[in-house]
């Protein structure tokens, strides 16, 4: 999963085709480590289908605080350059999915 700044926040929402999932995180986060690897597994099933990036909350500022992100882990899903989802705090990969599925197009 590509990691993302600031300054190509915007172009990776505004440019993408289909939908954008971002996870705003945190190093020192123990709940982030915990959810990384089930948005990863998420990333490879939703591959060609949904375009996934993280981006460090604590270096990232103007990102968070345009997207209204407080805490971390947050994960904001973006259709069509809008918000169109927000998951806030550690979610297990069924609930996850039952959040990011309507948004997808054929996800199986």
């Amino acid at each position: 999963m590509q990691q993302i700044e600031d300054a190509s926040f915007a172009e990776h929402i505004n440019k993408a085709k289909n939908p954008v999932i971002i996870t705003f995180f945190s190093e020192w986060c123990t709940t982030c480590a915990e959810t990384m690897p089930i948005v990863e597994g998420l990333a490879e099933q939703l591959k060609g289908k949904a375009d996934f990036y993280q981006i460090d909350f604590d270096e990232n500022t103007q990102s968070a605080v345009n997207c209204g992100v407080l805490v971390v882990p947050t994960i904001v899903l973006f259709k069509g350059g809008q918000s169109a989802e927000r998951i806030v705090g550690f979610q297990p990969e069924k609930k996850l999915r039952e959040r990011i599925s309507p948004h997808i197009d054929n996800w199986d």
